[in-house]
């Protein structure tokens, strides 16, 4: 589930959605800071489309991932908020 919620990462950052990819992403020291960048106004329909795949997944979501990764469930949370708010223009 980790696994999942890093690849849609990688879609908001507009780049693969891999397992690789999105470790080689989170060794880069400016990770957080590329994250904390991200302008939900800016987020185009085709990520938001995407992300839709991810989170209407059962187990995408901060309760069930905290007990594995409490980064994975902070970040499964900002997806989910990222993709409703580009739901809702």
């Amino acid at each position: 589930m980790v696994e999942m919620v890093l690849k849609a990462v990688m879609i908001v950052l507009g780049e693969e959605e891999t397992w690789s990819a999105a470790q080689k992403a989170m060794e880069d020291p400016k990770f957080l800071e590329r994250l904390n960048a991200i302008n939900y106004d800016d987020m185009d329909q085709g990520k938001i489309h995407k992300l839709s795949f991810y989170c209407r997944k059962a187990h995408f979501n901060k309760h069930d991932l905290a007990p594995l990764s409490a980064a994975a469930a902070f970040l499964a949370e900002w997806v989910l908020n990222l993709e409703s708010k580009g739901t809702d223009k």
